[in-house]
């Protein structure tokens, strides 16, 4: 079995809120459009932060977790 997966990759940042989710930390946050409603109709916002990812994602670029 393949356990390389973002669960247990040394860039994976857990997301306290949702325990099977988290953030990958392998490069520095992108900017994301994010919809903001005001009176007049829609406009956009922009927010930088790092990709959001399950626990079960993969990539080519995994690396284990440091023993702590």
């Amino acid at each position: 079995m393949n356990d390389q997966h973002c669960g247990n990759c040394k860039f994976f940042a857990r997301d306290p809120g949702n325990m099977k989710q988290g953030f990958c930390r392998l490069r520095p946050p992108a900017v994301f459009p994010v919809p903001m409603q005001q009176v007049a109709g829609m406009t956009l916002n922009f927010i930088g932060q790092w990709p959001p990812v399950q626990e079960t994602h993969w990539c080519g670029e995994w690396k284990p977790k440091l023993a702590s």
